[in-house]
């Protein structure tokens, strides 16, 4: 009998924050519109194996039990205007668990996993005959650590869980992020989808440079945590705040919900998801309105030339994974671009770059 596990790269607990009954969602397709209105939660954001073995699910679920005591928290916290700086940082902490455990995620890495797998399996081919010029246990033993080696380097999955169970260091690049709480009265609900965390960057909209990485200027990430409360990280070096709070931002125009709702569907890879039926027609109009603009581009690896952070080029070509621009950009009435006409640094964030100064 076959071992079916079904493993979910968005968690269970995140669908019942969403959901009127704790065991179903209203969901639309987003290839063709269709609205399904009673999906099992059970079933969503999840594949036969997803992760691998069910030692490595053991471990996510340590994670997700870890964020869904955060999430209960910051609901409370935010309801009772009592938010600490633990509230801040484990919501920060799952936000970044979230974004790098989703099949967007693999998909973004598919075609660096095929470049390292057509650039290791020479050596793969090879290593059954190295010698290591000592006794033949030691060279097998040398010739499994190097295969153990090079097949996980280009695994997807081996690379999509290293960097999950070492989310500190995706914690760490963006640190110096401001983050508020968005508290939505607009009586437009937020949704979700199943790549629920959302990269944009308003401030360099217009700019010819790569925009979305951990290190640049004007970053902006979007977390749904329910359908009246969100979770918003940007680049206060960017923008400026128009909140009187500067923890918890009231929402009350709708057209900043309409835009965070549509960057969710346009950040989906199949499914958006919403708490209630009457709701239904709203997403679809949105759909309707954005079916046409989706992003049809891939990623893809490029032999580019290689530049500092200080904006050097050294004159060599590196194969770099480029990832295809975002076909939308959410503007938001809350949150002003500055002035940034003088800033030297650009598309980085001033931490990230070493200045090399003249002596």
């Amino acid at each position: 009998m076959t071992d079916k596990q079904n493993q979910h790269f968005v968690p269970q607990y995140y669908f019942r924050n969403f959901s009127t009954d704790e065991k179903s969602i209203r969901m639309l397709v987003k290839s063709s519109g269709k609205i399904v209105l009673n999906a099992p939660i059970g079933t969503q954001a999840s594949r036969n194996k997803f992760y691998g073995s069910r030692e490595i699910e053991k471990k996510v679920t340590e994670f997700d039990n870890k964020y869904s005591a955060v999430f209960s928290k910051v609901i409370s916290h935010v309801n009772d205007k009592e938010l600490t700086h633990h509230s801040f940082m484990g919501m920060m902490e799952s936000l970044c668990f979230q974004e790098l455990r989703t099949l967007n995620e693999r998909k973004s890495k598919a075609p660096l996993m095929d470049f390292f797998e057509g650039f290791f399996q020479p050596q793969l081919d090879a290593n059954d005959d190295y010698d290591s010029g000592g006794p033949p246990e030691v060279t097998k033993v040398i010739n499994d650590a190097m295969r153990t080696a090079l097949e996980t380097m280009s695994d997807p999955k081996s690379w999509q869980t290293y960097h999950m169970f070492n989310v500190e260091g995706e914690l760490a690049e963006i640190l110096d992020l401001d983050a508020v709480f968005l508290k939505n009265v607009s009586g437009t609900t937020f949704i979700f989808s199943d790549t629920p965390v959302a990269r944009f960057n308003f401030a360099l909209k217009d700019q010819p440079y790569d925009k979305h990485g951990n290190k640049h200027f004007g970053l902006t990430l979007h977390y749904p945590i329910n359908s009246e409360l969100g979770f918003l990280m940007f680049d206060r070096n960017a923008y400026e705040l128009i909140s009187d709070d500067q923890n918890i931002v009231t929402v009350s125009d709708r057209k900043d919900v309409d835009a965070l709702n549509i960057l969710q569907i346009h950040n989906a890879v199949n499914s958006i998801y919403f708490r209630d039926v009457e709701c239904g027609e709203y997403v679809n109009n949105l759909w309707e309105s954005e079916k046409d603009r989706f992003m049809k581009d891939i990623p893809k690896v490029e032999c580019l030339e290689e530049i500092t952070l200080d904006g050097y080029l050294t004159g060599r070509m590196v194969n770099t994974l480029v990832l295809p621009e975002p076909t939308f950009v959410p503007e938001l009435t809350f949150l002003k671009v500055v002035d940034f006409s003088g800033y030297h640094f650009l598309p980085y964030r001033e931490r990230f770059v070493s200045v090399l100064e003249n002596t």
